[in-house]
């Protein structure tokens, strides 16, 4: 099948087949330093490492070493759920295991955690979805999901149940709920704050085929004292039909783009600081579209990604006084390219932009034009761009993800390379 026939079957298929968190047989094929097989997605480490998630295998890749490493392996179950803390310490969760993995790589340390087991009343299909470390350095952070039937109302079927837990690092304690959501809508989870959209009308999941507006959004912050809620927005400020985390959102800066519903279906940004008692909020020209990449800098300036019909990309850089610059780089001459979509962007140590565009990565030098380096050569013919990447500071690097049938690999790309080989790109 050619990778042209697979795109545009990719377009018809609506829903589509989800991929799986692991990637199966796959981590049996051999990886390098340039090229790690059979993985979801990377993870840094604080000094500089790597680790891999997906399959059956917990890796590493310390820094300046050429060779994966295993940490630890369940055979024939799938590594889903990985977190890593600012003292080299691992979280680490496989799907039918009915523990946590902590791990201290360093010292070769190894405690198993009990993971919440027993649903309450009524919840099918509760899972561990979120693993993290508590500030407090004591404890692990784990939300579990759940169904539960909604037999009330127009609309009945399930509805979405969150539950969060913190378990003592130490293995010695039972994990303990902190707090329960019933029927919301996640926007966003860190392991300080939590974001949840509350739907005006209690019912089943909002998606693509239900729509829904909402009638507040909320925070649970966890703090040493406890948890703390907060409403930064309710539908008498805006009528909100739904939110999107913003790339560059953080637990100390709450970041997200607001649809709002009604005939006009505009957007808006809302930006709130971790202590502060309220959020702001402001429209934004233009209408959502998932195929867009927005992201926050550092700076607090926006920048966006927007695909044209002609598959032109244009840039928009607004700063944070309401400034905005807009830059209209040209559809590649190649008539061999089928892909134009914009895959990722960040935000490198130098405060210049970085973006993953069809074939290419774009590099943004100060005050010169735009520039890109062809990175085509990267996929086989059946291959597809996975839409993630993960920069790495030092050596300054982009893993980037290339989907290789049922499975994932992710391929290293020196940002010396691209410098060195990335040419100017018409403007318009």
């Amino acid at each position: 099948m050619s990778r042209t026939f697979r795109f545009l079957l990719s377009a018809l298929l609506v829903t589509g087949i989800a991929r799986a968190e692991g990637v199966g047989d796959r981590d049996t094929q051999p990886s390098s330093a340039t090229r790690l097989r059979g993985t979801s997605s990377l993870i840094p480490m604080p000094d500089g490492g790597l680790l891999s998630l997906g399959g059956s295998s917990l890796r590493i890749l310390p820094q300046g070493a050429k060779r994966w490493e295993t940490l630890h392996q369940v055979p024939k179950d799938n590594l889903y759920r990985v977190s890593v803390n600012d003292a080299g310490g691992v979280l680490a969760a496989w799907e039918s295991e009915p523990v946590i993995h902590y791990l201290l790589p360093r010292s070769k340390r190894h405690v198993t955690l009990p993971r919440p087991s027993v649903p309450p009343p009524e919840i099918s299909g509760f899972g561990l979805q979120y693993l993290a470390f508590a500030t407090n350095g004591r404890d692990a952070l784990i939300r579990m999901e759940g169904s539960t039937p909604h037999r009330t109302g127009p609309r009945r079927g399930s509805r979405r149940v969150y539950m969060v837990y913190r378990v003592p690092l130490d293995g010695t304690g039972a994990p303990e709920l902190l707090y329960t959501v019933d029927g919301a809508q996640l926007v966003q989870m860190g392991p300080r704050v939590a974001a949840y959209l509350i739907p005006t009308v209690l019912g089943p999941v909002c998606d693509a085929h239900v729509f829904c507006e909402f009638s507040s959004l909320i925070t649970y912050e966890l703090t040493d004292t406890g948890v703390t809620q907060k409403t930064l927005l309710t539908q008498a400020q805006v009528r909100m039909a739904g939110a999107r985390r913003v790339a560059g959102s953080d637990d100390d800066r709450l970041v997200l783009q607001i649809e709002t519903s009604g005939t006009r279906h505009e957007r808006g940004l809302l930006t709130w600081h971790r202590g502060d008692a309220k959020a702001d909020y402001r429209l934004l020209p233009g209408r959502s579209d998932n195929a867009n990449r927005l992201m926050v800098m550092k700076s607090g300036a926006l920048v966006e990604l927007v695909k044209l019909e002609e598959d032109a990309l244009e840039i928009r850089h607004t700063l944070p006084d309401g400034r905005q610059t807009t830059t209209r780089l040209r559809a590649p001459d190649d008539p061999d390219i089928v892909d134009s979509d914009p895959h990722g962007i960040g935000e490198r140590g130098d405060g210049t932009l970085w973006a993953h565009w069809g074939d290419y990565v774009l590099l943004f030098p100060p005050g010169t034009p735009p520039r890109a380096y062809g990175i085509a050569s990267l996929l086989g013919r059946r291959d597809d761009w996975a839409g993630v990447a993960l920069y790495v500071p030092e050596p300054e690097a982009l893993w980037i993800g290339v989907e290789i049938g049922a499975g994932r690999d992710f391929v290293r790309l020196p940002f010396t390379q691209l410098e060195k080989g990335a040419k100017p790109w018409p403007t318009e």
